[in-house]
């Protein structure tokens, strides 16, 4: 367990707005999993991050039950009780609506939708599990 009062998970942390909520959270004092599918980008993102707290990498795709668990086990034993779950992970691929398959809309909605409840759900039952 961290020195740090509490500890967050935020997928999709490695770019954009998720490194920028990462930042934040272990500028406030979190100790700060950086989850992502590209572990490269988690890792560079988490190095950067390091100065100003505690942080790890974990790589994680949401769209995956087995691969969630993996992450939240993992980012457990490394900082101890899992306080905040940040679900910033998605895709955002495009095409013309005459033109888009179902693979395709399959795909963003497993991503987009089905990570943050399958996120969200594992994060609970945790949660629970720890007296929260």
């Amino acid at each position: 367990m961290s020195e740090f009062q509490r500890t967050a998970i935020v997928t999709g942390g490695a770019r954009g707005i998720g490194r920028a909520i990462s930042e934040k959270l272990a500028m406030d004092g979190l100790c700060v999993c950086v989850a992502d599918k590209d572990k490269e980008a988690a890792d560079l993102a988490a190095a950067r991050i390091k100065s100003t707290g505690m942080v790890y990498s974990l790589e994680v795709d949401v769209s995956s039950r087995s691969s969630i668990e993996r992450m939240f086990a993992e980012a457990s034993s490394q900082m101890g009780n899992i306080d905040v779950l940040i679900c910033n992970a998605g895709i955002m691929d495009r095409a013309p609506f005459l033109d888009m398959h179902d693979d395709f809309w399959d795909r963003v909605l497993e991503v987009n939708l089905g990570g943050v409840f399958k996120c969200g759900q594992i994060a609970a039952r945790r949660m629970i599990e720890q007296g929260e």
